[in-house]
C-alpha cells in the first residue's frame, strides 16, 4: 500500500551534449510549480557532457537555491545519470526526463495524474519521430524484451516517466547504459508492482541527430540485458530451490527418530 501522507516530487533532468536545450527546459520546469505544487526540487544531472552543461546547470543552481540542485556524474552514462538523480532525490516520487526538449514538461503532470494506484508510470510515444533505421531498432529491442522476459512494453526506451522513490531502493539495478530504462520495468514488474502506461507526443530536438545508433551502445545494451537476464533465472532458482527443500519438521526421515 502506497502511502498518501507524502505527495512530493523530484524532477531528474538527464544531460548530455544539451547545452543548447538546458536553459528552456529548467526554465519550464520551474514554472511547472504553478500547476504542479507538489515539486519540490528539480535536479540537473550533467552525464559528464563535453559541453557546458555542467556550468550552465551551476549558474540556474546558484539563481534558484534550494529548489535547483546541479549534480556532476563522474563519467557519461544513461543509467549512471539516471540512478544518481534517483539516489539524490528526497521526495517521495522522482520524474525521470530527457534534457533534449524531445518531451513536453507539462506531461510530467500528466503522468504524476496517474500515481495513487501505480508505482511506476512510464509514457509512450504515439509516433516516433526519427529515422527509419532508429525506428527498427527500437521495434527489434522491444520485441527483443517480450521475447526474453515475456513483458510486453508499448515504448520500453521512452525518457519520460514516474517512479515511487522507495520503491526503487528495494532493489539492485546493475545497468549503466539505456537499458536501464528496461531494468527497472522489468524488475519491478516481476515483482508484482502496480505500473501503468501513458501515451505522449515527442519532438525531436533540432539539436541533436536522433538517426543514428552507435554499434557500441548496442552491444553494451546487449550485454546488460543478457546480464539481467541471467540473473534472475538464477534469482527463479534460488527461490525453486528453497521452496522444494522441506524443513525440518516436515521431513519424514526426521520423525522417525525421537527428538
Amino acid at each position: 500500500m502506497i502511502e498518501k501522507l507524502d505527495d512530493s516530487l523530484s524532477i531528474v533532468v538527464l544531460l548530455h551534449r544539451d547545452e543548447a536545450t538546458l536553459r528552456e527546459i529548467a526554465r519550464q520546469c520551474i514554472a511547472l510549480r504553478e500547476s504542479t505544487p507538489q515539486l519540490k526540487e528539480i535536479l540537473l544531472i550533467n552525464s559528464a557532457s563535453p559541453d557546458r552543461c555542467g556550468v550552465i546547470s551551476k549558474e540556474i543552481e546558484l539563481n534558484h537555491p534550494g529548489f535547483v540542485k546541479a549534480i556532476d556524474t563522474p563519467m557519461a552514462g544513461y543509467g549512471l545519470a539516471v540512478l544518481t538523480g534517483i539516489k539524490a532525490s528526497k521526495s517521495k516520487w522522482v520524474s525521470i526526463i530527457d534534457g533534449d526538449l524531445e518531451y513536453k514538461v507539462e506531461d510530467i503532470s500528466l503522468l504524476f495524474s496517474y500515481r495513487s494506484s501505480n508505482e511506476m508510470i512510464l509514457s509512450f510515444r504515439y509516433v516516433k519521430r526519427y529515422s527509419r533505421t532508429r525506428r527498427f531498432v527500437s521495434y527489434v529491442y522491444n520485441n527483443l524484451i517480450k521475447l526474453r522476459f515475456g513483458i510486453d512494453f508499448r515504448d520500453v526506451g521512452s525518457g519520460l516517466r514516474i517512479y515511487h522513490r522507495e520503491t526503487l531502493l528495494k532493489f539492485d539495478f546493475k545497468s549503466k547504459s539505456s537499458f536501464l530504462t528496461a531494468e527497472i520495468p522489468i524488475k519491478l514488474i516481476l515483482s508484482g508492482c502496480p505500473l501503468t502506461e501513458v501515451g505522449v507526443n515527442s519532438y525531436p530536438s533540432p539539436y541533436r541527430s536522433t538517426g543514428v545508433v552507435k554499434p557500441a551502445q548496442i552491444l553494451r545494451v546487449i550485454r546488460e540485458l543478457n546480464q539481467c537476464h541471467r540473473e534472475l533465472l538464477e534469482s527463479r532458482r534460488q527461490n525453486s530451490s528453497k521452496q522444494s527443500i522441506p524443513s525440518l519438521n516436515q521431513r519424514e526421515d526426521l520423525k522417525k527418530f525421537p527428538q
